[in-house]
């Protein structure tokens, strides 16, 4: 993992330093949080001023809907300010239409799913060509080809046809069957020119951006010195930005621990060995959750983990609290909580989840009734055959050893005997989770306003490239069908509890917690920090106060 911040000491100092002019922070929260960018009006802030970011990599294609670029976080994450959607997630996963994009959005039709989106009229990308319907037709023409190089929501594959009612702003989108996931995929991200021009699609975002549809542009690409500089965009039709340009910086945690320390980068993210909670009213941290969270499958489709009943033991006898709270100390003191749901993260819309407390009596019945009788060393066995489960990690994760062997001791509370395997870090994901060569697995799944279909792909069929669980119960495949299809909130909301439900009975997914974020923020920033489902708006990040 990443380790930030080798000179704390000096941020302290650095910080320390200008604590008597700027504002006390707010103490570190006692729960997670989606949002927490110091909020301020406006035209509270300074007009123009350069924020400096450190980044987390360097992308390798600046395209986050390339497979290249969705590779890893980086180039959304750098390209942010140049991006936008009519649909705008709510701090709370819930969306709203962003009038900066569009006058409206409305079902118009139920059979087939019909979705008539009008634009905002001075909508244009960077070359000043308007937004419009077509640019969502070539984009859904790309994403559904065989060989698609696009990485992007698999709502899109549900698109059937784009109808432009109105050129270029109003458009009709009919969806093939009925998803809850809809305001997901009606908008295009890039323009139709690219999605047409599949040879620029695979290899022209080296090192240039895609076209710009928000606030921001990128002005250079700077791969030697590791920094990306971002200004006004001039075609903008919203409210002007405060900021003048946005640079981010991409170098090793070392290296960016020691330019913040240094007032050279003004906001960062931190990890593991980045912050002495001691120290941490003298920096102004800011906390929240990614879209992440960190769960256990089993193994269900061979050996022990075959029986529901032996599942179900393993999720009761488990005591995530323990797991828990020893991942957010790792990851730079953040602030996380145990998660009951495998669709929604906690607070989220809709998150009405049945508690999974650990219950090491129910786990030792079960194992009882199932055949499962401890042997003279206390492990149990049947038929002659101990009760012994496989613990993959990958070499070299020191967190993902840790919680491995948490799980193997608590585990061997109730006679379960829990061998923990290092594998190959770069072969882990293929050789071990896509072949389903374990009984237990520990990796992280992605949360979204816009969670259905990815749900539901991971849980039914059992042959779903995304089903790791190597089997599905009758009753959590047709809860999933509920959740993709229902369309309806109030429908949607029962659909997550269905969900939930079922998908403890089965017991093949053990969720743990929201992956925790702690970033370090220059005290004048406002309006920027960790945001785990709303996107930043880049029109009012600045700085408050002084030069």
């Amino acid at each position: 993992m990443r380790r930030l911040l080798p000179a704390l000491a000096a941020v302290v100092l650095v910080l320390g330093a200008c604590s008597e002019s700027t504002p006390e922070p707010p103490p570190r929260p006692n729960a997670a949080q989606f949002s927490d960018v110091r909020p301020a009006p406006a035209d509270r802030l300074n007009d123009g001023g350069t924020l400096r970011i450190g980044a987390d990599g360097w992308p390798t294609d600046f395209n986050p809907w390339s497979a290249e670029g969705a590779s890893s976080s980086a180039a959304a994450q750098i390209l942010a300010p140049t991006l936008g959607s009519p649909v705008r997630p709510t701090a709370d996963g819930d969306w709203e239409v962003d009038r900066d994009y569009a006058e409206s959005l409305d079902v118009v039709g139920t059979d087939p799913l019909t979705v008539e989106v009008t634009l905002h009229a001075d909508a244009v990308w960077q070359d000043g060509t308007p937004v419009s319907g077509d640019d969502l037709a070539a984009f859904v023409e790309l994403a559904q080809q065989s060989d698609s190089p696009v990485s992007a929501h698999p709502a899109y594959q549900l698109v059937e046809s784009v109808e432009v009612v109105d050129a270029p702003s109003t458009y009709r989108v009919v969806f093939s069957r009925s998803t809850s996931d809809w305001p997901a995929a009606v908008f295009a991200p890039v323009p139709a020119s690219l999605s047409q021009d599949r040879e620029r699609w695979n290899e022209g975002f080296t090192d240039e951006a895609i076209p710009s549809v928000g606030p921001f542009v990128v002005d250079t690409i700077d791969e030697e010195a590791g920094a990306v500089e971002l200004v006004r965009n001039p075609q903008w039709w919203g409210d002007p930005p405060r900021l003048e340009r946005i640079v981010w910086r991409a170098a090793e945690s070392e290296v960016l621990g020691e330019a913040y320390a240094a007032d050279d980068l003004d906001a960062l993210t931190l990890d593991a060995d980045s912050v002495d909670p001691a120290s941490a009213d003298l920096v102004d941290l800011r906390y929240g959750v990614s879209p992440e969270w960190t769960q256990l499958t089993l193994g269900g489709g061979s050996g022990p983990l075959a029986d529901t009943a032996v599942r179900q033991a393993v999720v009761a006898a488990i005591d995530r609290s323990a797991l828990v709270s020893a991942a957010a100390r790792e990851e730079a003191d953040g602030v996380t909580e145990v998660m009951d749901s495998v669709v929604l993260l906690p607070r989220q819309r809709g998150y009405l989840a049945e508690d999974w407390s650990p219950d090491r009596d129910t786990a030792e019945q079960l194992l009882e009734d199932a055949g499962w009788v401890p042997d003279d060393t206390g492990v149990r066995a049947k038929d002659g055959a101990a009760l012994e489960l496989r613990f993959p990690v990958p070499e070299g994760d020191a967190i993902a050893r840790q919680r491995a062997d948490e799980v193997a001791d608590q585990l061997a509370e109730v006679g379960i005997e829990v061998k923990v395997e290092e594998v190959e870090a770069e072969s882990f994901a293929e050789e071990v989770i896509v072949a389903l060569d374990f009984d237990l697995v520990g990796f992280s799944w992605t949360a979204s306003p816009f969670p259905s279909e990815a749900v539901a792909a991971r849980f039914a069929p059992v042959d779903s490239n995304q089903n790791f669980t190597g089997v599905v119960s009758d009753g959590l495949a047709e809860a999933v069908e509920r959740l993709q299809t229902a369309i309806d909130g109030e429908e949607w909301m029962q659909a997550v509890d269905a969900v939930d439900a079922a998908a403890q009975a089965q017991a093949s997914m053990l969720p743990l917690a929201p992956v925790p974020v702690t970033m370090a923020v220059e005290p004048r920033v406002r309006n920027y920090g960790p945001s785990t489902f709303a996107p930043i708006d880049w029109t009012i990040v600045g700085f408050e106060g002084g030069e």
